[in-house]
């Protein structure tokens, strides 16, 4: 790790612009490819209608999200350049995982607080109102949002990352795993079985049906990883749970009854 920022750090201006841009394009096809196939793996577990056909709108705004991100990235490398932004490069071991845990609980109620102030007017009807206009989610979604609340979100992780020398390999677990939660909550669909929602532990932790919901009722469901902001402030959707059940519910007696019907 400490060579790939000695690498990091030895680029020129043009090349972490290239870099970034390059990054993030792999990680939009990546999460679109992730949440496409669990759209494909869970046919019958839908959590919102299946929505329309993709219009220009969302596909200029995803665009844009993915070269707001990229400046944002570039302004982290910035940061990094001048020692106003420090990591560590600390082996493969418990620091990485530490690192990640740590960013993931911090960044979930900084972004809970953010994500409300967002539905604030005059903010949610000139900004996060477009994110909001796609109530039937799917995984391009997840990057349907307007450049100002891409940008919003970039500073909010680098003002984090510039308390602590977080170590790379800790960034880079967390990142990956703002990914797959953004994902996995756009799909429309739900993967996990019903009794997820009945374990204690598990069901603090955001679901697809948890996000969904919030698509479809603004009020309700802020948090982006976990689900414990929203029950602390007593935001969460009082049907959120039988509605996670009911469905997957449904979902897996489609699926038993697939089953049956191939072997017969």
């Amino acid at each position: 790790m400490e060579q790939l920022l000695v690498w990091t750090r030895a680029r020129s201006i043009s090349e972490a612009i290239a870099y970034s841009l390059v990054v993030n394009v792999l990680m939009f096809f990546a999460a679109l490819a992730f949440g496409g196939a669990v759209v494909r793996a869970f046919p019958n577990a839908r959590v919102a209608h299946q929505g329309p056909p993709l219009s220009r709108t969302e596909l200029v705004l995803a665009s844009l999200c993915v070269t707001f991100n990229s400046l944002v990235m570039f302004a982290g490398w910035w940061l990094f350049q001048a020692g106003l932004l420090r990591v560590d490069g600390a082996p493969f071991g418990w620091r990485w995982m530490v690192d990640a845990v740590l960013l993931v609980l911090v960044m979930d109620i900084a972004m809970y607080a953010t994500h409300r102030v967002a539905h604030f007017s005059p903010i949610y009807r000139f900004v996060h109102e477009i994110h909001h206009r796609y109530d039937q989610p799917r995984p391009l979604t997840l990057f349907v949002l307007h450049p100002i609340e891409v940008c919003g979100f970039g500073g909010l992780w680098i003002a984090v990352l510039c308390t602590h020398a977080f170590s790379l390999g800790g960034m880079l677990l967390y990142l990956t795993t703002n990914t797959l939660f953004g994902t996995l909550g756009h799909v429309g669909v739900e993967p996990l079985p019903e009794w997820w929602a009945r374990v204690p532990i598990l069901r603090g932790i955001g679901t697809s049906t948890f996000h969904a919901r919030h698509h479809q009722n603004p009020t309700t469901n802020f948090g982006f990883y976990t689900a414990i902001w929203d029950r602390l402030f007593t935001t969460i959707d009082p049907h959120y749970a039988s509605n996670f059940a009911r469905l997957v519910a449904s979902a897996e007696r489609h699926a038993a009854q697939g089953c049956v019907e191939a072997n017969e």
